[in-house]
């Protein structure tokens, strides 16, 4: 009967741990998209940056045309420093993105090993737990025959062993 019990926790233990397994993995995938989301954002964000230094570009092209300065060497050389810029948070931008991203990915990697060892270790406890039955069931088996067994009643672990070598 016990051994039954024993065994019966051995597998509610590697169940729990394949259950515990299962939200980690749930977990990784929402990490995993989430870092998706996360590149998805700075890819956002750097068009807007572009679209930002169009924009200031654009004004600033018109303001000189109306001051009747034209588009000499200075005003290029600030339209070319506004896109610059520009292109510089662009790029910024998608660097946070990629790097929140995988930060993400970091977590859902952590997360899908840490339900692999969920379930290995829910595998060795009911392993152990099986074994402990096991043992039992067989220690039961040696009581009864020491109790029960043998012609002259005087049986033990040791006799037993004593016997089989002779």
């Amino acid at each position: 009967m016990q051994a039954m019990q024993t065994s019966a926790a051995g597998k509610a233990e590697q169940q729990a741990a394949n259950a515990r397994a299962t939200a980690l993995n749930y977990q990784a995938a929402q990490a995993r998209q989430a870092a998706g989301q996360e590149r998805a954002a700075g890819q956002r964000n750097a068009m807007e940056q572009r679209r930002q230094a169009r924009l200031v570009s654009s004004r600033a092209l018109a303001r000189a045309a109306a001051s009747g300065g034209g588009t000499g060497g200075t005003v290029e050389t600030i339209l070319g420093d506004i896109g610059a810029e520009g292109e510089f948070r662009a790029l910024n931008e998608l660097f946070i993105g990629e790097e929140r991203a995988r930060g993400r990915e970091m977590q859902a990697d952590a997360r899908t090993f840490e339900a692999g060892d969920e379930r290995r270790a829910g595998a060795i406890a009911r392993g152990a737990a099986n074994r402990k039955a096991g043992m039992g069931l067989l220690s039961s088996g040696v009581s009864m025959y020491e109790k029960y067994g043998g012609k002259d009643n005087n049986v033990s672990k040791d006799n037993i062993y004593r016997k089989k070598r002779t």
